[in-house]
């Protein structure tokens, strides 16, 4: 249902054209096929950025969180979400 975009094309998609292209493939591609996208590793505002402006409207990564507890995980969940 969910293609994600790896950590290493997020880290490069800043500064590599070629990451950009495999970053905007990979949304058009899922666009086309009914599936849903998300870019995983997002670390700084300007990936965010970037992927937004793609259409990439979902994330994950140390921008919004470290890895947390599954205990700790209520309180995330309980907060606001972040738009890409």
């Amino acid at each position: 249902d969910v293609v994600k975009l790896d950590r290493s094309c997020t880290a490069a998609v800043v500064d590599e054209d070629r990451a950009r292209n495999v970053a905007a493939g990979t949304v058009a591609a899922a666009e086309r096929l009914g599936l849903g996208v998300v870019a995983d590793g997002v670390e700084t505002h300007r990936q965010a950025e970037v992927l937004g402006r793609m259409g990439y409207r979902y994330a994950q990564g140390y921008l919004y969180s470290p890895a947390l507890p599954s205990e700790d995980l209520a309180t995330l969940a309980l907060r606001p979400a972040v738009p890409l």
